[in-house]
């Protein structure tokens, strides 16, 4: 199964060029991505693709320089499970005052 990388999106096709797994991180400000979508296919679940594809995420993110800010619920999970990998993350310049 071929991983195909972009700037901004990782996925997998089928034989018919259809995207069967998907995660986008579009730049959301200069050098800051969000992770906002993670999607598997019905016949891909239970195959650790998510994990796959996460894996492919972080190393484009990373080569690029980037900050991420994980929004989707995978993502943040990833993240949590993954403590090496959070070298990656964004962290909000602003403070609350009060």
């Amino acid at each position: 199964m071929n991983i195909i990388k972009e700037k901004n999106k990782v996925y997998i096709l089928n034989e018919n060029n259809e995207e069967i797994a998907f995660i986008t991180f579009p730049q959301v400000e200069e050098g800051v991505v969000l992770i906002d979508h993670t999607y598997v296919s019905e016949e891909l679940r239970g195959m650790k693709i998510a994990e796959r594809l996460m894996e492919q995420v972080y190393e484009v993110i990373r080569s690029n320089g980037y900050k991420a800010i994980p929004q989707c619920s995978y993502a943040k999970h990833w993240f949590e499970k993954h403590p090496l990998n959070q070298d990656v993350l964004y962290e909000c310049p602003y403070t609350s005052v009060g």
